[in-house]
């Protein structure tokens, strides 16, 4: 017989209650009690209602907003077609209007005017929308340090179920600002590293790429072993800009413009300058230039082997290479401390202080882009049709993820020029130590200024 574990331990309280009363009622002779039989383990291998995990909570609100008017803003037209998961938002759309009293519009704002038309409405309290799209350098620092913009974290606890609505890279760090977070997306993906010609490759008699990260030997020396196997004439191994070229360098090598959250200049730091030194070396066996249009076309003519890219640009370049596309990551510095990819200009959701119901907002909006997942993984669709070997994609799904994936900053302080430290770097083609002593005073004097609070 099966005994459960309370009505075990009653069974043993009765016996032990027996035997003290046998043992010391009237001097009488004590019985001899048998202990109970161990209880019967339960083989069963169904888990009970009480050993399941509860459901994840939702997030839920219960509110009506009268009939208001909601205004969203990006610097492209934002319409949904007929696709499974636009029809899926129409219809969020529609239950969230009925449901809280509501209508809301999406309204188009050039991307020239976006940051002046945002900061001047939300300063005389009239924001140009309820929810605005902006990008991470818009926003960050000059913004938040004026107080335009509303901290997430200080309307909704983003460690409930409200969290859940924001993808982790842009809670933790893309959208986070010295301590809070003020943007929001659903999901995020975005990745950069080295594109690659593998027909290219093959003829000219080198191993796939991927083979020098499987043996942990994809680094600088390798890569100028490759250039110059493949560099001649007009034909070269490698091609990006100096900016690109540049960053992946200094970030491979554990190195970086600036600490945003130390509000460091790092050009200082020996890796960084280890890294504008090889960057500059670079330069001349491979093809650094600004002019984008004639660099990618090179590539896909089959003139570049390698070019230094961001994931938007794969688009147009699966469409001349198609299967010969291949992508690796950068190649580690002698500092380094592994792969790294760099951000391009991220942008998000924010709502603009003095925006009604601001946590109300973030609710609609999130809900309203809530969907049923299509892909296994984000970006699977994209990597899919980029890439042909299995390979590539584990490589660029890897430089999505933290810590692969670095976010930069130098674009957030326009009273420093980053792009006049480049063409010192490699059209004065100054030494690296004196390019950063011209420059390391005055990004830090930047950073400084920008941030104070204002």
């Amino acid at each position: 017989m099966k005994v459960g574990r309370r009505s075990f331990t009653f069974v043993l309280v009765a016996v032990f209650m027996f035997f003290v009363v046998a043992c010391s009622g009237g001097g009488g002779e004590a019985t001899d009690v048998k202990q109970p039989a161990p209880a019967e383990e339960n083989k069963s291998t169904e888990k009970s209602p009480q050993q399941k995990p509860p459901a994840e909570e939702d997030w839920t609100m219960d509110f009506d907003l009268g009939g208001r008017k909601i205004k969203a803003t990006a610097w492209w037209k934002i319409e949904f077609g007929d696709s499974p998961e636009h029809q899926e938002i129409k219809k969020n759309i529609e239950e969230l209007q009925k449901k809280h009293n509501f209508t809301i519009e999406f309204v188009t704002t050039p991307f020239a005017n976006l940051k002046e038309l945002a900061t001047s409405s939300i300063l005389a309290g009239e924001p140009i929308a309820d929810v605005i799209r902006l990008e991470r350098r818009a926003l960050f620092p000059g913004m938040v340090t004026s107080g335009l913009v509303t901290p997430l974290d200080e309307i909704i606890d983003l460690k409930g179920p409200a969290g859940k609505y924001i993808d982790p890279m842009i809670r933790e760090t893309i959208g986070e600002f010295r301590g809070h977070v003020y943007g929001f997306e659903k999901s995020y993906s975005d990745f950069s590293g080295l594109y690659y010609n593998k027909k290219m490759l093959a003829d000219a008699g080198i191993k796939d790429l991927h083979e020098y990260v499987a043996e942990n030997k994809w680094n600088w020396d390798t890569l100028k072993e490759v250039l110059g196997k493949v560099t001649k004439g007009d034909t070269f191994g490698l091609a990006g800009s100096q900016l690109a070229i540049t960053a992946h360098a200094l970030v491979s090598n554990g190195g970086n413009f600036l600490d945003i959250n130390e509000g460091k200049e790092k050009l200082s730091d020996p890796r960084s300058i280890e890294a504008l030194t090889f960057a500059q070396e670079l330069a001349g066996i491979a093809k650094v230039s600004n002019d984008s249009a004639a660099v990618k076309a090179a590539f896909n003519q089959g003139k570049i082997l390698m070019y230094v890219g961001y994931q938007w640009e794969g688009d147009g370049f699966v469409k001349d290479m198609g299967e010969n596309l291949g992508f690796v990551p950068f190649p580690v510095g002698p500092k380094g401390t592994g792969y790294k990819s760099i951000s391009n200009p991220p942008n998000f959701w924010t709502i603009p202080k003095g925006a009604k119901n601001p946590k109300e907002l973030v609710y609609l909006m999130s809900k309203i882009f809530k969907t049923k997942p299509l892909e296994e993984y984000t970006g699977q669709s994209r990597l899919e049709g980029y890439f042909a070997d299995e390979k590539d994609i584990k490589a660029a799904r890897m430089m999505m993820q933290s810590p692969q994936y670095t976010v930069m900053n130098h674009d957030l302080f326009p009273d420093w020029n980053v792009y006049q430290m480049l063409n010192q770097l490699y059209l004065e083609k100054l030494a690296p130590a004196t390019v950063v002593e011209m420059n390391k005073q005055l990004l830090q004097a930047a950073m400084d200024d920008a941030l104070k609070k204002k």
